[in-house]
């Protein structure tokens, strides 16, 4: 009996308990859940939007330089020093710029365009002076006749006629020929030169009026 007592106290308390627990929550459904998911998306602030990232501009194209091409060696060479000429100016004479051979007119006789009878002997003189560096031989540098008036000369005899003695550099000589002026009237006149070889470097000439 006491046992049954027990029970029933037991029975009575946990219906007791049982009443006085909270009621377990229903479980939504999957349409409660959809409407509660949209209806917070739909309160929430909308997101930044977020800015469009740079669009990257590519470097320029690298142009390489030309390659470089080094320019050929040369050999060195040394020219030898050569003797030159140049021809003196043809009014007789000058000074010259060469360094080897050349002259410099001090006087000539007779002056240009000297007035003479027909037929009038006398002596084309010039004196002159070696302006280079070379000494003017005997057996190297002559006097030679260039050019006359045409078909009239006034040279009476030869027209290369040596150095009657050698001329070193800065001393002078007297060149003569012997000569006769024509017999018509008129201007006539000859031109001569110094030769060293077949090279002219200096040039005299002797100009006269023949009156009656």
């Amino acid at each position: 009996m006491k046992k049954f007592r027990l029970l029933n106290i037991a029975l009575t308390l946990i219906v007791a308990l049982t009443a006085c627990a909270p009621a377990a929550p229903a479980t939504p459904s999957a349409e409660q859940l959809a409407s509660a998911v949209a209806a917070t998306l739909a309160a929430m602030p909308p997101a930044p939007q977020a800015s469009p990232a740079p669009s990257d501009t590519p470097y320029p194209t690298y142009t390489p330089y030309p390659t470089y091409t080094p320019f050929p060696t040369q050999d060195l060479f040394t020219l030898a020093p050569q003797d030159t000429a140049t021809t003196a100016p043809s009014s007789g004479g000058g000074a010259t710029s060469v360094p080897f051979y050349g002259c410099q007119l001090i006087s000539q006789t007779p002056a240009t365009w000297t007035s003479m009878a027909p037929r009038q002997y006398f002596d084309a003189k010039w004196i002159v002076v070696n302006s280079g560096t070379k000494t003017w031989f005997t057996d190297s540098v002559m006097l030679q006749l260039i050019s006359h008036t045409a078909k009239v000369s006034m040279h009476t005899s030869g027209t290369t006629y040596p150095l009657h003695s050698q001329v070193a550099p800065e001393k002078q000589v007297t060149l003569i020929v012997d000569m006769t002026s024509p017999k018509d009237p008129g201007n006539y006149d000859e031109t001569w030169g110094l030769y060293f070889g077949n090279i002219l470097f200096c040039r005299v000439s002797v100009d006269i009026a023949v009156t009656q």
